[in-house]
């Protein structure tokens, strides 16, 4: 027996919800946030460099993928897809650190 899906305003609410607290958006305040806590304003602006880096560019290399019809969708479902996405933004990653 199928279960019944959710009413159109839960699955609506939901995905509000879920894009909403996306980790992507959340670092935009927290990294200028965190930065903020050392006591100069100095600290602000390495903040928000640090999310323009670390949150753009592999959000539009996820974006292009799906788009180009490389990856499924933007949280990669299926997992042969993962490990090529996670391992190139983890060099990707590792190479902004050591530059900063």
């Amino acid at each position: 027996m199928a279960l019944p899906h959710p009413p159109p305003s839960v699955s609506l609410f939901a995905r509000r919800v879920t894009d909403g607290l996306d980790p992507k958006y959340l670092l935009f305040g927290v990294f200028p946030l965190v930065s903020a806590s050392g006591g100069q304003a100095v600290g602000v602006g390495w903040g928000l460099l640090a999310a323009a880096v670390f949150v753009i560019p592999p959000s539009l290399v996820v974006h292009a993928g799906v788009r180009g019809g490389r990856w499924s969708d933007r949280h990669l479902s299926v997992r042969t897809q993962r490990l090529p996405v996670a391992v190139g933004l983890s060099l990707y990653v590792t190479a902004v650190v050591v530059l900063l």
